[in-house]
């Protein structure tokens, strides 16, 4: 079924979807290292910090939009080159993610 099926992006979509990808990457990395790989003490860390700095670069850098985004390029080419069974796997897979829920629900 779609085990061996292919599904063709554009260079220009790909390069696109990879600059994001490394943008998020990398700028989560090196937010992470500034809050925790200078740190002599453990108690020193200041894990506040650190969640409201990336909490503030994903706010700031439209990190929701640029997946968003990336996620249409990717999804695009499933919509016109694969057939009703093969759309409905896809749905059965997107229908199966656990999301995040607020603790207690």
């Amino acid at each position: 079924m779609l085990k061996n099926k292919q599904i063709v992006l554009s260079c220009d979509a790909t390069l696109q979807v990879l600059t994001d990808i490394e943008f998020m990457l990398i700028s989560l990395k090196n937010i992470a290292r500034h809050y925790y790989d200078n740190v002599k003490n453990i108690e020193d860390i200041d894990p506040l910090a650190y969640a409201l700095e990336t909490t503030k670069f994903i706010d700031e850098s439209c990190i929701v939009y640029k997946l968003a985004e990336m996620r249409a390029i990717i999804s695009e080419p499933f919509d016109n080159e694969l057939d009703g069974d093969e759309m409905e796997a896809v749905e059965q897979t997107m229908e199966s993610i656990r999301f995040w829920e607020k603790p207690g629900d």
